[in-house]
């Protein structure tokens, strides 16, 4: 069962390293920029 639960635990791991990044430019997100960030 423990195996189980490791196999589950990597794969949400992976979804995870991927981080948001991936996910946000998937859905064509993009953050505004405060006014204090802008150059």
């Amino acid at each position: 069962m423990n195996s189980v639960w490791a196999a589950i635990a990597s794969i949400i791991e992976a979804f995870a390293n991927l981080g948001a990044g991936l996910t946000s430019n998937g859905c064509g997100y993009e953050p505004e920029v405060p006014e204090e960030l802008q150059k």
